[in-house]
């Protein structure tokens, strides 16, 4: 073997990342060597000897032309022949190529274009090409070898001025490679005018003005006559080639990385390369019966014509495999293949299939399936075939999604299934859809589905048959195929390494086994799981031009006609030369035989041989993958454990113990597997199985092993409870308990079924109660039950080893459980009666105090050790139970239970009965949350107002109050005018609707009422010495629009509380809250001041509480932008102050800025007066009746109050100004509606 150079690390390290190693080559020390070949010199490359030029000029110019001519299809012959790039030769053409050019020169012959590239030298030789050749030539240089060569004579170029050589042979490469691009563009492109000229004849001579020019033409300035290719490939199959090939080679580059260190991660020393050569050298064959040569239209009678595929078959009237089966293949490869669309099915175009012989079987690959003769192909043959690591028809990836299924259905129509079949389908209420509703969402969105799944339709889809799963597999291939990822999996033969990552592990590991023999110089023999690489064979197989040895079995000939077979075969071998071997159990009875073919025996061994090597390539997998199965198996006991422990029941005879779906066996059970995991490895480690494919399946295999004995003793505690007192539907609510446990104890069945008659109880008299039980009875009759349970649970685990978390979880199933005995009972609950269980545990109360309970038990301030505090919270999971049971039960969607507030809003009213079951939680409750102090109640209730509208009309009255401010103090600023009022006043409702979502009562009429005067009695900015004067005005005006007596003292001093911030209650909170979140027209908003729904000092909020006050805080400063002008500008303005600041009062700049600051102010201020209402002449009352009415109607119209507002005896002049101040709060509002997705709480909340 030639000593290696030295490789250039950096060059060698760039080729690395691009999956070129050094068992492709390397580069350095001025040479390149490819594989184990001789080290190649780039600086001096030697050329072909050039014939005598001659003395004459004329002489010494044609002998120039024709050299050139000779040397450039030379290097093309070179780069379309089979097996690995001959590095040498090719540089050799090159260099001969540069010196005919050189001697044209010299004698005058070239151009200044000529003389700058190469592109016409070549353009004449690559037009001459066949379609196949130029197929071979591009595929050359997709491969990792030209990929070396082109890269080390770049930069040996570039970095050795004495390197003209690798130069101009890297330019040669170049404008050779550009042209090859360029003459299959042409080619393709003409491929489909053809097509387009057929379809539409009466267009053909448009068509015919955009063919490409050839290159001859562009680059050479000559027309070269075409030359005929008999039997070459069609341009869509050049097509389908090209794509191939570029799409694979940059797979491999871009899984090279990947491939390698999972390899050197598995301790396998073998590289993708190697790989990829293992399966390069591997004869490329195809199987087929004896029969075949025998029929009276063989291949073999006619070997200078192309071998039929499927499609020639079907056109000379023969159908092997029924006509439904030709639509389920033309999806397949059109699938695979999607340059073969765009016109009808063109049987020349279609592949023949063949198979790698991995294996080196005597009679083929795929003998057990195809038949016991093997054709093998010559080496060149491969490089037009595309290759995929399993069967081509279940290879095509699937991606089922909605829109996927809506198409499938209506491709029904034509599909050729039966009409019947076909409407049922369709037909959304049919049996036949719904089933196939459900097959197709088996793999909805799933990973990594293929045709397979469309291999058999369950039958009550209406699809039985062969002919109709044919065709159903046809239509769900054309809609469910996924072309890029089917595509993904097709390699070309340069780039086989590119089907690497589509192997399974098990076959990836024994083709990396079968390498590394290949290179210690022992058989490489490889018998992977599916038997066989499949390759498509594009272009047709001519038997004289393409088959280099057909292998027969004689054995597989009926006797009576293996003397006629001989002699036909041996014809062909004798006009085709092609070489024909006869494989026998006897040799003796053919010793006398004058046959020209080989009689070779058959190997009585091979099969065991095939077999050791399989049974060795899975010991080889299992010992390299150990750290990835243990991984597995934790994944599987972490993610899939139910999947493993449902695949190791069906294996059981126990599954009618089981449920058929959901979870088998759950948490405590489950511990008891993952002991058992640890001797289950070592068991399999010892004898491992074939069929396990992956370290996933290795752990799934022994994740199940280790499940199995778990699973014999639940089912012994099944048949126990199998004895009990119950109905099935109770004792399958029993079964989930047994399930999800490690009990082994009958008494304990006991205890849970009755403390669920306990719970049953109290469910039926809250269900059955007339009249309906209030939401506080609700609860102390729930409270009831609990206890109860508690008692009972503490009796049983008297004496035991009983722990905490034991005795709540039997209070939790208890609960769970209680519904099994009520809908079962005797008489079980009606409908209805569920239906009232259900309103009452939904009433807005009860659901406020289990949200406010939840919120008290899971604060770690309150889980204090006393008595009580266990009772409090198994009385909150027993309700929250008995809440989702009864959704599920009436159909109801279910509710959020979480309470997303300040425990200190939970009222105490709540608290109060929260006490009677858990006085001393709720005194440590209390203390560690202090109650908001309640709001008094108006004295006349009625006469408040009752509605949004009614409180949104206060506002709108008297937000005029502040157009003085605006024009007063707050010229020129608004701070405390019109819009922070009624952004304040739309926050305000905001808050008290998500505060009622919560169960906390709030009087809105004081919240409302009270930011509508919130700043009132201002009379000037900065802090407010007016709070006082505010909140007596705004208590005036409710007295003068709701009635002087209606509030009453106690609820005036609270209003005007809530307005000074000296009120203890929720709505002073909310008043204080809406001001500050409209702060950002002043200054920066601080949330964490914000007291909404703000936790103690120091105390994380709920996630969702901490996203709800970001969100209001976000939405706030909005609205400000969208509505406030001084919030509009407050950057610019901002930066202008902070260029003034930083800038010198002597620069000229600083007045500038000075002046641009006045200006901004001014055009704020502008803004701002654009929104006061106009001046108007007063309407007096001789305006009349007409005047009066035409306003009222005005404010009809414009829907801005129900018909109690004009009861107010308005007259015209108060009428238009309510107008004015309806639209002003009216077009804040519409911000909010008109940009919904930008506002989704201010949206949702504000009523």
């Amino acid at each position: 073997m030639p000593s290696r150079i030295q490789a250039a690390p950096t060059i060698q390290q760039q080729l690395a990342s691009r999956g070129i190693t050094e068992k492709t080559g390397v580069f350095g020390q001025h040479k390149v060597q490819l594989g184990t070949g001789s080290p190649i010199r780039l600086d001096k490359i030697k050329g072909n000897s050039v014939p005598y030029q001659g003395f004459r000029t004329a002489t010494k110019i044609a002998r120039g032309h024709e050299g050139l001519e000779k040397s450039s299809s030379n290097t093309l012959n070179i780069l379309a022949a089979p097996g690995t790039l001959d590095a040498r030769k090719l540089l050799a053409a090159l260099k001969t190529n540069g010196n005919f050019m050189e001697r044209l020169d010299k004698l005058g012959q070239l151009t200044e274009a000529q003389k700058g590239n190469s592109l016409w030298s070549f353009a004449p030789a690559v037009e001459k090409l066949s379609n196949t050749e130029l197929a071979a030539v591009y595929q050359n240089f997709t491969s990792a070898e030209m990929d070396l060569l082109q890269t080390a004579l770049r930069h040996e170029g570039l970095n050795n001025p004495k390197a003209n050589d690798a130069r101009h042979a890297a330019s040669q490469l170049f404008d050779l490679q550009a042209l090859v691009l360029k003459e299959m563009s042409n080619r393709v492109s003409n491929g489909m005018l053809d097509d387009l000229s057929a379809k539409e004849p009466e267009n053909a001579a448009k068509y015919e003005n955009m063919r490409p020019a050839s290159l001859s033409r562009q680059y050479a300035q000559k027309d070269v006559l075409p030359t005929a290719h008999t039997h070459d490939i069609t341009a869509a199959n050049l097509h389908t080639l090209a794509n191939v090939a570029a799409e694979s080679a940059t797979r491999r580059e871009n899984t090279a990385t990947a491939e390698t260190q999972k390899l050197s991660s598995r301790g396998i020393s073998a590289t993708p390369k190697e790989m990829g050569d293992l399966l390069r050298e591997s004869p490329l064959t195809i199987n087929l019966p004896a029969r075949r040569l025998l029929r009276d239209n063989s291949f073999i009678l006619n070997p200078d014509q192309p071998m039929p595929n499927a499609f020639h078959i079907q056109q000379q009237g023969t159908i092997n495999k029924g006509a439904s089966y030709m639509p389920r293949r033309n999806e397949t490869e059109k699938l695979l293949f999607p340059e073969l669309k765009g016109h009808d099915v063109i049987a020349d175009e279609r592949p023949v299939y063949g198979a790698l012989n991995t294996q080196r079987a005597q009679k083929g690959p795929a003998q057990r399936d195809y038949g016991h003769c093997v054709i093998v192909l010559k080496p060149e043959v491969a490089r037009r075939a595309t290759f995929i690591a399993e069967d081509t028809f279940y290879s095509p990836a699937i991606s089922i999604t909605p829109e996927r299924k809506e198409e499938f259905y209506k491709l029904l129509d034509g599909s050729g299934l039966p009409i019947e079949t076909v409407v049922a389908l369709k037909d959304p209420e049919s049996a036949e859809h719904r089933a196939m509703e459900t097959y197709l969402d088996g793999g909805l969105n799933v990973k990594d589905v293929t045709a397979t799944f469309f291999k058999d339709p369950p039958t009550e889809t209406g699809i039985s048959g062969t002919v109709n799963k044919d065709l159903f597999a046809a239509v769900a291939l054309q809609a469910f195929g996924d072309k890029a990822a089917t595509r993904s999996k097709v390699a070309s033969y340069d780039n086989l390494e590119s089907l690497l990552p589509n192997l399974n592990d098990l076959n990836g590991a024994m083709l990396a086994q079968g390498a590394e023999k290949r290179a210690r110089g022992e058989d490489p023999s490889v018998r992977l799981s599916m038997n066989y690489i499949e390759a498509q064979i594009h272009g047709p197989i001519i038997p004289s031009r393409d088959i280099q040895e057909i292998r027969v079995d004689l054995g597989e000939a009926p006797a009576g006609e293996r003397m006629q077979l001989i002699a036909r075969m041996d014809t062909f071998s004798h006009s085709t030369g092609v070489k024909v071997t006869y494989i026998t159990d006897e040799l003796n009875e053919w010793e006398t035989s004058q046959s020209l073919g080989t009689f070779e025996l058959t190997d009585q061994n091979e099969e065991e041989r095939i077999d050791n090597t399989f049974e060795s390539g899975v010991r080889y997998f299992t010992d390299h993958v150990r750290q990835e199965v243990n991984d597995a198996i934790e994944e599987g006991l972490n993610h899939n454990i139910q999947n493993h422990i449902r695949s190791a029941l069906n294996n059981m005879d126990l599954t009618h113990l089981f449920p058929q779906e959901g979870e088998i066996l759950r948490r405590s059970a489950l511990t008891l597997i993952a002991k058992a995991i640890p001797r289950q490895v070592q068991t399999y480690m010892a004898t491992p199985s074939n069929e396990n494919t992956s370290p996933e399946k290795i752990a799934a295999d022994i994740i199940e092993r280790a499940a199995q004995p778990v699973l014999r003793k639940k089912a012994d505690l099944l048949n126990k409870l199998n004895n009990l007192p119950m109905t099935s539907e109770q004792r399958a609510a029993f079964s989930h308990w047994i399930r999800s446990s490690d009990i082994t104890d009958p008494e304990e069945l006991q205890l849970t079924f009755d403390n669920a008659q306990i719970q049953a109880a109290a469910l039926q008299t809250i269900a059955k109660a007339d009249p309906p039980l209030s939401a506080e009875e609700t609860f102390r009759t729930l409270a009831k039950a609990a206890q109860l349970t508690d008692e009972r649970t503490d009796t049983y685990a008297k004496g035991k080893d009983y722990s905490a978390e034991q005795k709540f979880a039997a209070k939790n199933r208890a609960s769970f459980m209680a519904y099994s005995l009520i809908k079962n009972g005797i008489p079980p609950l009606s409908q209805e009666q569920m239906r009232g269980l259900y309103d009452r545990l939904h009433s807005p109360e009860m659901l406020s105090m289990i949200r406010q309970l939840r919120g008290i038990v899971t604060n770690e301030a309150i889980m204090a050790e006393v008595n009580d505090y266990g009772l409090l919270n198994t009385l909150s999971t027993m309700s929250i139970f008995h809440l989702q049971n009864a959704e599920k039960e009436v159909g109801e969607k279910e509710v959020d239970i979480e309470f997303n507030a300040n425990l200190a809003l939970v009222p105490e009213k709540n608290r109060a009965l929260f006490r009677e079951v858990a006085p001393q939680t709720m005194a440590t409750f209390d203390k560690a949350y202090p109650a908001y102090s309640p709001f008094p109640a108006a004295a006349v209730p009625g006469s408040m107002p009752t509605t949004h509208t009614a409180r949104r009309d206060f506002l709108v009255r008297h937000i005029n109050e502040y157009l003085s401010h605006e024009k007063g103090f707050d010229r020129g600023s608004s701070t405390h005018g019109r819009g922070h009022i009624t952004r304040a006043f739309i926050f305000a409702s905001v808050m008290c609707s998500i505060l009622e979502e919560q169960g906390i009562p709030v009087d809105r009429n004081a919240v409302l009422c009270g930011i509508t005067g919130y700043d009132v009695g201002r009379q000037g900015p900065g802090v407010d010495k007016w709070e006082k004067d505010s909140a007596q005005t705004t208590v005036k005006l409710m007295k003068s629009d709701f009635g002087q007596n209606t509030m009453g003292q106690d609820y005036e001093q609270e209003v005007i509380g809530t307005i000074t911030k000296h009120s203890t209650t929720v709505e002073g909170m909310v008043l204080k809250a809406a001001d500050g979140l409209d702060i950002g027209r002043t200054k920066t908003f601080d949330l964490n001041r914000m007291p909404f729904l703000r936790g103690k000092e120091g105390e994380d909020v709920p996630d969702e509480v901490k996203k709800l006050r970001e969100g209001l805080a976000k939405e706030a400063d909005l609205l400000q932008r969208f509505t406030d002008p001084m919030c509009q500008h407050r950057e610019e303005l901002n930066k202008l102050i902070m260029d003034i600041t930083t800038t010198a009062p002597e620069s000229p700049l600083y007045e500038q800025l000075i002046e641009q600051k006045e200006a901004l102010l001014k055009k704020i201020a502008e803004l701002y007066e654009a929104s006061w209402p106009k001046e108007t002449a007063q309407v007096s009352e001789d305006t009349g009746a007409d005047g009066q009415a035409a306003a009222k109607d005005a404010v009809q119209s414009a829907n801005m109050a129900d018909n109690a507002l004009f009861a107010t005896g308005m007259d015209a002049n108060q009428l238009e100004a309510y107008m004015n101040a309806n639209g002003f709060v009216e077009n804040i509002e519409k911000i909010i509606q008109t940009h919904s997705d930008e506002f989704p709480i201010l949206s949702k909340y504000y009523r």
